[in-house]
């Protein structure tokens, strides 16, 4: 409710002329009690006669009281001028007096605020403004940057290319604790993307990413992130980018995005304008990486490996893929992916469906001579030995299950209740006459499935190697 009792106030004050000058003599008599209404004072005495307030501002501003001169320059940015005149150099003579001799990183960050107000009542002064709040966030810390934040969280479509260039720059040695700054940082970014050219908010956000790689998640950039996943297109120039890089915080950012923020698997094609090159090297690299980070959704690497075919004009690369796509995709989700697979074959033409067709005539021949080899008993274990396996994982999920609820502050709310067996379970509700009502609710069965790879069974070790080969792997430069 801070401030909300400003609005009245001012309306109040317009009323007479007088009262807002009166005003003004109080605060300044009691200021550690009255400060905070100095701009909204100034806010209302300004429609009359804003010269007289911008020469008290003034006078304010040079005060050896820093509250007060906290206070006066913010409300420097309050001042009403009339409709058609422009904002006179003593208030812009001021404000570059106060970058230049403050210290205080407060002080500093309320200037930028102010700076960029000017800024917007009146273009004239836009390169020395400019100037300004270049000069403050060079010198000022934390709150210098949050008021950066703030100018591109707001403000982003009406800032000068200059001075968006400007904040983007600072705010890149934004610290990963200052969760205030990150968060607006986000929404700013967000707005970024929004915009035809969304480049800018792209690079910013991946040298974050990248800077604080340790610190930072990309989940920290929730709002980005959401834009990101509900523009398909964005998406895929996303999850392209990212992988043709091959970074780290980068391609792990991408599994992030796709896993957290999609029920299903997406599927994601392949933007030609992000591939550096489409020769072998560079499209076998992409898919790699692909499989490397999407190897537990494997719908998507398939979908991504797919689509790098469209990309390809020589046979050597397109059977590359072709290989990749049987081995280790279909080989270890012979379900969902084959069905996947198959459903895309039927869609394609020419010499991708030939090379999707033959790695699914390659799964099928795997599966044939498979199911081929007789039943061996030696590989087998015994019947008593799965009954203990069974009993062992029972336990095991059982003991975990009563940690989970200790800790779990339903368990201090709600009543525990065991069911042994039955179809629904009966409770009785007393109303405020007394008299119970039966409640019967139907009990209904739900369930999941997972599917994993199959050769975590064969070649556990193995499987694990070849992954982290694809997600390691770099270009030599």
């Amino acid at each position: 409710m801070a401030g909300s009792i400003l609005s009245g106030y001012i309306d109040f004050c317009v009323k007479d002329a007088d009262r807002p000058r009166e005003a003004l003599k109080l605060i300044e008599a009691d200021f550690k009690t009255l400060g905070e209404m100095l701009a909204a004072t100034v806010a209302a005495g300004s429609q009359f006669e804003a010269a007289y307030y911008l020469n008290e501002l003034l006078r304010l501003v040079s005060h050896s009281d820093i509250e007060i001169r906290r206070h006066a320059v913010f409300a420097l940015a309050r001042i009403q001028w009339q409709k058609g005149s422009n904002v006179p150099d003593s208030a812009v003579v001021a404000m570059g007096r106060v970058v230049e001799e403050e210290t205080d990183d407060f002080l500093l960050a309320t200037a930028i605020k102010t700076a960029f107000a000017l800024l917007g009542q009146d273009k004239a002064h836009e390169e020395r403004l400019i100037g300004q709040i270049r000069d403050a966030l060079k010198k000022g810390g934390k709150n210098s940057l949050y008021a950066a934040s703030e100018l591109i969280m707001f403000n982003t479509q009406e800032l000068p290319a200059t001075l968006l260039q400007l904040l983007i720059e600072h705010l890149k040695r934004v610290d990963s604790e200052s969760i205030g700054t990150l968060d607006n940082i986000d929404y700013g970014i967000a707005r970024l993307l929004d915009l035809e050219n969304s480049k800018l908010g792209l690079d910013f956000l991946e040298h974050l990413l990248l800077t604080h790689d340790e610190s930072v998640s990309v989940n920290v950039f929730d709002s980005s992130v959401a834009k990101i996943c509900q523009n398909a297109k964005l998406l895929n120039k996303v999850a392209t980018r990212w992988l043709m890089r091959g970074d780290r915080a980068l391609c792990e950012a991408v599994y992030e995005v796709t896993s957290t923020h999609f029920r299903n698997s997406p599927r994601i094609e392949i933007d030609a304008s992000e591939l550096r090159a489409c020769d072998y090297v560079h499209i076998v690299f992409v898919a790699r990486k692909a499989i490397g980070y999407f190897f537990m959704q494997p719908v998507t690497a398939a979908s991504m490996v797919i689509s790098l075919m469209h990309h390809v004009s020589d046979d050597e690369t397109l059977d590359a893929l072709g290989k990749l796509l049987f081995d280790p995709l279909l080989m270890n989700y012979p379900g969902s992916t084959r069905d996947y697979v198959k459903e895309q074959a039927n869609q394609e033409s020419g010499k991708v469906k030939q090379t999707i067709d033959i790695a699914l005539a390659s799964i099928e021949h795997y599966l044939e001579v498979l199911r081929a080899v007789p039943v061996l008993p030696a590989l087998h274990v015994s019947q008593s030995q799965r009954e203990s396996y069974r009993r062992h994982t029972s336990e095991a999920m059982a003991k975990s299950m009563k940690a989970a609820e200790r800790k779990s502050f339903f368990s201090s709310l709600f009543a525990t209740s065991t069911l042994l067996y039955g179809n629904k379970s009966i409770n009785y509700i007393y109303t405020g006459t007394g008299e119970p009502h039966r409640m019967e609710t139907p009990l209904s069965s739900h369930s999941i499935s997972m599917e994993f790879p199959r050769m975590d069974d064969v070649d556990p070790y193995g499987l694990n190697y070849m992954v982290r080969v694809f997600q390691l792997e770099q270009f030599q430069v």
